[in-house]
């Protein structure tokens, strides 16, 4: 990562404020009433007479004729007549355990009355009546009823059904409203009281408030425009809160132990506060599930500690200071679980968090955010977000003293995709995706590693500014650790250096300095080019690779909206090859004249080159001093043996030997050499000619049989093969002659039928003449004198006569050689176009081409032996036909030199004959 000088980058973490935490539990109850109130009772009742003077009827005297029967279960039904019934301030008083059950017909009000309850046997039930400053102390069932100004307070039950209140308010620990409309309605539940709202319409200046309750519901209702937290819950301590299903334009505010909110299925909209306030208590489990907010400050907002927070497929658009504040205090940790979250248009932090936090964030989408996730102090579990931003603004991740485990994650188009600031900030991401940024990643005093594409970032990809360290970036390419802007001008650079060089390389090469070392210089500047195009091939490959890799990801890619990098490098790419063509068209132009020239010079060096090498090699095969000292040693070695000095005899001989060891190493170092300059040669395509000849055995490798009178014993089998040999040995030299005579003669026709690419060039390989040989531009033959009878003799001895599967007799029919030759060339192509010409002309016996034998030591790869039948006017035999490069011809003979004396096992095996003369 690349550092500068600073002292340090501006980190901004958007703590705002103390939230409200929100936890939510569920659970489903009915609202059951008295089957008492399906009965009708057996009294009368009493029918008070009618004040013709005056609409309104006295509640109190109509009342105070009522008759209740002890210890009835049934309830006193009333049913009012239509007009108003005045209660004038004055208390009623339902005895236990008696009922009352009050019903109107349209248009029957009842108002300024005070009714009273004392057990939780005795109830008052309204049905279809207007109630006008009532207030009722009990337990009460209103159905059907229009109220104003109501006020009910009780330790047991309330039910309200489809009524509509207004100014009201309701105190019970058991309260259960349904299908019910509130307006300036407030609710409120004592310690252990629960209620529930279902399909209900709130209006107004409501209120929602519990205290210490144990559970509270709210279903497929709609919580209207509210100022402030009008959802208040304080001393929650083991209680459950469930909001499903609704429209809700208000907060809540929570305060509690050990509790559940579950908020599902909601619709929040145009909040001036955080919809989830949590400010007070710990141990609380807060539950968001398909939840949509729209227009809000935030969404939830907590300063507690010891609280668990879970948000799956919530949506929020529009929030004016946060989407998630979260706060957890010194004490328990908190945790943090978003799922399929997705937040718009936030204009402070999407996500901002602070304490002992532990946060794990899959599948969620940040967009056009001031900043997505700003922590402190904070572990994260990152998994599939995005964080997408609008004309380079807004941060995407921001960390503070916290760590981070991540896996796939974007950060398009943001003024910074990853900003780290120590102490102790420890990353670990993977299948990063950091591009069009105007920073991609800047850092300061953390540890880790991102794995991914940060490319194509405005600025630079990587800023480390301070000291204490920086996380290392491993990129999909080498060349993808450099800005793309950095990249680009070293491309072009490159592309023009190359030109330049190009133009005065050709040009050297056609003057008398064409092989100074400036060559090398104007050589090495063509090869920028080269570097250029494979560099921007790699990165766009690989960001290729990467582009295609997130389109393929479930949430796909990034749509129209932002500009793919595989876009950007596909135009940086046809940028660098229209600035090459550019470059080629002037170097055709400026050297065309030359062409014909600079091609001829070519040749010549190349010719020249392999000469000097070719002759290092020679040099390098023959050490004259060592030869010299052996011939000096053989000649006293016979001296010593012939005058049956055995001890000096056996000194000189260890002597001769210890030096032959010597020397071979170094020969078998030369094989080595020599091959590899062969198989350098045309990458390699003339050595693989050759070395694609097959070993194949098509027939026994046995001579005619011989007249009994041949057979008595190994001599004379022997001697009469040679005869043979003799008399076939001129035909054998002239069909060979005239086969190498017509492959030097060989047309450029005939040879493009063998192969298409490769052609014979006597002026690069050029043949060099070999004692009793014929030669030409490209073969030459060397046919050896009919093999020596002590030879053959010891063969037969030796191997075949040893071996149990050459059963044949006599053993000397096994022996295929009497009849010898070489072919010997300068080019591994020449020799296998022979193989091919002998294939033609003689019928095979077997072949063993030993420069494609592996299991064979590097100085015995060094041939093809070919046996084949030999025909004449004297009859036939087999004969042995070596195919070999010219180097090896000279290498062998001087070879077979330091084997002679290196596997000889005593002196008197050095007595017969000189070796080194």
């Amino acid at each position: 990562m690349r550092k500068i000088s600073s002292d340090g980058v501006l980190l901004y973490l958007f703590i705002l404020g103390a939230g409200a935490g929100l936890a939510l539990a569920h659970r489903e109850t009915q609202l059951a009433e008295t089957a008492a109130l399906q009965v009708e009772s057996t009294q009368p009742h009493p029918t008070p007479e009618p004040d013709t003077s005056s609409e309104v009827i006295n509640l109190t005297a109509l009342l105070s004729n009522l008759t209740f029967p002890p210890n009835s279960s049934e309830p006193v039904r009333l049913k009012l007549a239509p007009g108003v019934h005045d209660g004038g301030g004055e208390y009623f008083q339902i005895p236990t355990p008696a009922s009352l059950e009050l019903q109107g017909e349209p248009g029957t009000q009842i108002r300024s009355w005070i009714v009273r309850s004392s057990a939780s046997s005795s109830k008052l039930t309204v049905r279809e009546l207007e109630l006008l400053s009532v207030r009722i102390l009990g337990q009460a069932i209103m159905h059907e009823v229009k109220a104003s100004k109501v006020d009910v307070h009780t330790e047991h039950a309330v039910a309200v059904t489809n009524s509509t209140l207004n100014n009201s308010d309701i105190h019970s620990d058991s309260l259960n409203v349904i299908g019910s409309t509130l307006n300036d309605t407030r609710l409120v539940t004592g310690s252990g009281g629960s209620w529930s709202l279902e399909s209900c319409t709130l209006s107004g200046q409501y209120r929602l408030d519990a205290w210490r309750a144990k559970e509270v519901r709210v279903r497929n209702s709609q919580l209207g425009p509210c100022e402030g937290a009008c959802v208040d819950f304080r001393r929650m301590d083991n209680a459950s809160f469930a909001l499903h299903s609704s429209t809700v334009q208000t907060s809540i505010d929570f305060r509690g132990r050990d509790s559940k909110l579950d908020l599902r299925d909601l619709t929040v909209l145009n909040l001036r506060t955080a919809f989830v306030q949590v400010s007070q208590g710990s141990q609380l489990d807060i539950a968001m599930y398909n939840v949509t907010l729209r227009n809000v400050w935030s969404a939830v907002k907590i300063a507690t500690n010891g609280w668990k927070l879970s948000m799956h497929k919530v949506t929020v658009t529009r929030a004016m200071l946060a989407g998630v504040s979260l706060q957890s205090f010194a004490g328990d940790g908190s945790t943090v679980e978003l799922h399929d979250v997705r937040m718009e248009d936030v204009l402070g932090t999407a996500v901002v968090m602070d304490g002992n936090i532990s946060a794990t964030v899959t599948n969620t989408t940040f967009e056009h955010c001031n900043a997505g996730i700003t922590t402190r102090d904070a572990a994260l579990q990152l998994t599939e977000v995005d964080m997408l931003g609008d004309e380079k603004r807004g941060v995407g991740l921001t960390l503070t003293s916290s760590s981070v485990r991540a896996r796939d994650i974007r950060t398009v188009d943001l003024a910074a995709g990853l900003v780290l600031s120590g102490p102790d900030v420890d990353v670990d991401m993977k299948d990063v995706f950091l591009t069009d940024n105007a920073l991609g990643i800047v850092a300061t005093k953390s540890t880790g590693s991102i794995h991914g594409l940060t490319y194509f970032n405005d600025a630079m990809d990587e800023l480390c500014a301070g000291g204490g360290g920086c996380p290392t970036v491993v990129h999909r390419d080498l060349f993808m650790q450099y800005n793309f802007r950095s990249f680009m001008a070293a491309c072009l650079a490159g592309c023009l250096v190359s030109t330049l060089s190009a133009v005065q390389l050709l040009k050297l090469l056609y003057t008398d300095l064409g092989l100074s070392w400036y060559t090398a210089l104007w050589a090495l500047g063509c090869s920028f080019w080269p570097w250029a195009i494979v560099a921007s091939v790699k990165v766009l490959f690989a960001i290729r690779v990467a582009v295609h890799e997130q389109e393929a990801k479930p949430r796909g890619g990034f749509g129209d909206e932002y500009l793919s990098p595989e876009i950007k490098m596909i135009r940086c790419f046809v940028l660098i090859l229209l600035w090459s063509t550019c470059g080629v068209a002037y170097v055709c132009f400026d050297v065309l004249r030359n062409r014909h020239s600079l091609v001829a010079f070519g040749d010549l060096k190349r010719k020249q080159k392999l000469m000097d090498k070719q002759d290092a090699l020679k040099k390098r095969l023959d050490d004259p001093t060592v030869r010299d000292k052996l011939h000096t040693l053989h000649e006293q070695l016979f001296a010593a043996a012939y005058a049956r000095k055995e001890d000096q005899s056996k000194q000189i001989f260890e002597e001769m030997k210890s030096l032959a060891e010597k020397a071979l190493p170094p020969l078998a170092k030369w094989f080595v050499d020599q091959r590899t300059a062969y198989e350098e040669e045309d990458d390699g395509a003339r050595m693989r000619k050759l070395s694609m000849i097959k070993t194949v055995s098509r027939e026994a490798a046995l001579q005619p049989a011989l007249e009994e009178h041949h057979c008595g014993s190994r001599e004379s089998a022997v001697d009469a093969l040679r005869a043979s040999a003799s008399w076939l040995r001129a035909d054998f030299k002239r069909q060979l002659s005239e086969m190498v005579q017509g492959l030097n003669d060989v047309s450029r026709e005939q040879l493009r039928k063998f192969d298409e690419q490769l052609t014979l060039d006597s002026s690069l390989h050029q043949l060099q003449p070999e004692p009793g040989a014929e030669y030409g531009k490209h073969l030459g033959l060397l046919v050896a004198p009919i093999k020596s009878k002590e030879r053959a003799l010891a063969k037969i001895q030796g191997d075949y006569e040893k071996d149990d599967k050459k059963t044949e007799r006599p053993s000397a029919r096994y022996v295929c050689d009497f009849l010898r030759a070489t072919i010997y060339a300068a080019d591994p192509f020449a020799l296998a176009f022979a193989f091919q010409a002998l294939e033609e002309r003689f019928k095979i016996v077997r072949v063993k081409n030993k420069f494609a034998d592996e299991s064979l030591k590097a100085e015995e790869r060094t041939n093809i032996l070919v046996n084949l039948w030999v025909e004449g006017r004297c009859g036939k035999q087999i004969g042995e036909v070596q195919f070999l490069m010219q180097e090896y011809l000279t290498a062998k003979s001087l070879q077979h030199m330091y084997y002679d004396v290196a596997r000889a096992t005593d002196a008197q095996e050095l007595f017969d004959k000189p070796i080194f003369r």
